[in-house]
């Protein structure tokens, strides 16, 4: 079955009929603000074209809702959503638990099984001299005496 619009598909839109396509949808959604409903008042009184296709994405907005409503009445949509989205946050909270109980456990192993960084000696004397050692004068050890 064809739709009202699907004559529209092929046509390019101007810039402010885009824009009215998204404030139509916005609007049929309900999250219209006042600004874009007025914005979109303005676009439909001077557009036809817009007008047109807010009147046919309404009544298409109205079928789809009254066939969900004979399907599903309105309690147990509500109660079956309501009861999703309290599964839903349950999982959050369970996944956001695990990933702190995660964090800290790497954070504990990395501080107790982490390797000790080698402790370097300091370079021991070698017994071929220096040539700095050999401009030196050599120094005679003296016992003291008794």
């Amino acid at each position: 079955m064809q739709s009202d619009s699907s004559k529209w598909k092929n046509e390019s839109l101007k810039p402010e009929c885009d824009r009215a396509q998204l404030l139509i949808t916005r609007h049929i959604d309900g999250e219209a603000d006042a600004d874009d409903a007025q914005a979109l008042r303005k676009h439909i009184d001077a557009c036809p074209r817009c007008r047109q296709a807010l009147e046919i994405q309404t009544r298409q907005s109205h079928k789809v809702a009254m066939a969900l409503q004979t399907l599903w009445p309105a309690e147990i949509t509500t109660r079956k959503t309501s009861a999703s989205l309290e599964r839903f946050r349950h999982a959050v909270m369970r996944a956001a638990w695990l990933m702190l109980i995660l964090l800290l456990l790497t954070f504990v192993a990395q501080r107790t099984y982490a390797p000790t960084p080698a402790r370097q000696d300091p370079p021991a004397a070698s017994a071929t001299p220096t040539p700095e050692a050999e401009n030196k004068p050599k120094v005679a050890e003296v016992e003291p005496k008794p």
